[in-house]
């Protein structure tokens, strides 16, 4: 999971920060994504936001990096480690973009002091006024101009093409994507959160399976599978395959030195636990309560020597 969440942070941090860091150099007639004319470049004030500009999204990057160090180091936490990635790829968009939003706004101020505009002026309501399209875009990658009735439109910043929020279909995927992600952030964070505050469940059907129950990593196996139980005082140590760690818990798949691949199901610190072990591997199990982890053990004992015997005893009569 950590070289997942790793993986995919790195891959859009790079996309954002060289996409906006390229932002501060002249480029199709644009600085910041405003509309210039080449001369407006030897301005100082323009050199000056530009130095700006590239020291503070430098900055940021750097801060950016460092809260890769929290990502990795909940490693043993799943549950807040997927938390912890939620929240930070939302702040990491609106922290490396924020120096192109402050760039963008005080070039649009020079602009207009200096009279700066590139196209010619266009008559409105029979008045000509200046008319670059500056203003139709909202940090450089959102367009918003109801008298275009294109709904798709070529990014002013980085590559690619953008909707035009003021027309209806613009609107319906703007505030569909806005509902989409809001939702799978809800679903996933609430997701996590149940497989942090729920335990466990054991039982034992009609049909002689033994389930475990447990948000994405339930498991099912018959008695007849079951060669040994045990009843032990630790467990042993482990890595995550694919499971949920938290600070008093261990869940799903895990690997072991000595006893290969096995699925946990425990509280921590909290002996004594169950030990089964299956023909597909070992199963280690216990309740919040010890007495129940005891009566769950002496019920699987009965279960798993009663077949025992029942097989034997078929094995004689052939």
């Amino acid at each position: 999971m950590t070289i997942i969440l790793v993986l995919i942070g790195i891959i859009c941090h790079l996309i954002i920060y060289y996409t906006y860091l390229n932002q501060a150099k002249y480029r199709k007639g644009m600085l910041f994504a405003i509309l210039l004319p080449e001369g407006a470049l030897s301005n100082p004030e323009i050199q000056i936001i530009q130095q700006q500009y590239s020291r503070k999204i430098k900055i940021n990057n750097r801060w950016m990096i460092v809260s890769y160090i929290p990502l990795i180091a909940l490693h043993s936490l799943t549950t807040f480690q997927v938390l912890y990635f939620i929240g930070w790829l939302i702040l990491m968009i609106f922290w490396l973009t924020k120096p192109f939003r402050q760039a963008l706004i005080a070039t649009i101020v020079l602009k207009q002091e200096h009279d700066w505009y590139v196209n010619d002026k266009q008559e409105v309501s029979g008045l000509l006024v200046n008319d670059d399209g500056d203003e139709y875009w909202r940090n450089g990658f959102t367009y918003d101009n109801a008298n275009d009735r294109r709904v798709l439109i070529p990014r002013r910043a980085g590559i690619g093409i953008t909707i035009n929020t003021a027309t209806r279909t613009g609107k319906i995927i703007k505030r569909s994507t806005i509902f989409i992600t809001l939702l799978c952030c809800i679903l996933i964070s609430l997701m996590m959160i149940r497989t942090e505050f729920n335990s466990p469940k054991l039982q034992i059907t009609q049909g002689q399976t033994i389930v475990i129950k447990y948000p994405m990593y339930s498991d099912n196996f018959l008695v007849e599978d079951i060669i040994g139980v045990s009843i032990v005082d630790n467990y042993p140590k482990v890595k995550k395959i694919s499971g949920v760690v938290t600070l008093n818990s261990l869940r799903g798949y895990f690997r072991s030195s000595k006893l290969g691949e096995i699925r946990m199901y425990i509280t921590k610190r909290n002996p004594p636990y169950i030990q089964i072990q299956t023909k597909s591997g070992y199963i280690f199990y216990n309740d919040k309560d010890p007495e129940k982890t005891n009566q769950w053990y002496k019920k699987l004992l009965v279960l798993h020597n009663q077949t025992v015997n029942m097989m034997k005893y078929k094995s004689n009569i052939k």
